[in-house]
This record gives structure tokens, C-alpha cells and sequence, in this order.
């Protein structure tokens, strides 16, 4: 079965360390929410179980490690390439929920 809902916003989330416990719940929510998200961790393995069912018009899975700067730089452009410019961009990560942040806006500039 493939989830197709949509977001009233159009907004995207990234969610970095998705291949965490808290990562993975993280995503899922936001895909039962309706968000289009992108999913990132430092391996594609750890992204997988998050992708099933879900339509690749509202989920991206890219491995990247977040810490490193030219990493993180291609991890952005890729996300703002496949989901298009137009759109509001979130990055969240389990890390921050965990300390009672639920997403943080930063610039998802090229």
C-alpha cells in the first residue's frame, strides 16, 4: 500500500539522523502528517525500512553525514533540487525533539 497524502503547506522536512530509533519515528510522523520529507543518514541501509509504502513524490532517501561540511552542502542541494526552490524547507533531527525542539528553519540556500 502506498501512502499518498498531502500537505497543505507544501513544506518539506529533512530529518537528519533518520536512521536512528528516534530518527525513524521522527519520519514517519511527518509522512503520516503529510509533510514531503527527506530522509538522511551516513548509510543507505539504515534508510530503507523508512521507505515502504511511501510514494517517491513526498519521500527522498539520501546517505550523507551531516558533520561534513562538502557532505551536508550536496545533502542540501540535492533535497532543494529534487523537491524544487519554491518550497519551505525545515531540518529537523531526533537530537532536537529529544531537548524539546521540534524543527529548526535554517537557510537551505545552494
Amino acid at each position: 500500500m502506498i501512502h499518498e497524502a498531502s500537505s497543505a503547506t507544501g513544506e518539506v522536512v529533512l530529518v537528519l539522523d533518520a536512521g536512528t530509533e528516534a530518527g525513524t519515528r521522527l519520519a514517519r510522523k511527518l509522512l503520516r502528517d503529510g509533510y514531503r520529507v527527506a530522509i538522511s543518514s551516513r548509510h543507505a541501509t539504515d534508510l530503507a525500512p523508512i521507505m515502504h509504502g511511501y510514494s517517491s513524490s513526498r519521500l527522498l532517501a539520501v546517505a550523507a553525514d551531516p558533520n561534513d561540511p562538502v557532505q551536508r552542502s550536496r545533502l542540501v542541494a540535492r533535497v532543494r533540487d529534487y523537491f524544487g526552490t519554491d518550497r519551505l524547507y525545515t531540518v529537523a533531527s531526533p537530537t532536537l525533539v529529544a531537548e524539546k525542539v521540534a524543527a529548526t528553519h535554517l537557510s537551505m540556500s545552494a
